[in-house]
């Protein structure tokens, strides 16, 4: 996993309370629209399982 990845991971963690970051956020931090952030969130965890721990996968797995 890339120094990219981990920041879209601990973003979408820090995020987890809340529900989905609002598109202004995701533009801001990472010039992407909500659908590409879902889009690459969701690569991310099919590609990098042993690196994000498993409940916290299937949080951030799960739609919001």
């Amino acid at each position: 996993m890339n120094s990219f990845d981990s920041a879209i991971v601990e973003f979408a963690c820090r995020w987890l309370p809340y529900g989905t970051p609002p598109p202004e956020e995701l533009l801001t931090q990472f010039s992407m629209t909500s659908t590409r952030y879902e889009q690459q969130l969701s690569r991310i965890l099919d590609d990098c399982p042993s690196h994000i721990p498993l409940d916290t996968r299937r949080k951030l797995a799960t739609p919001r």
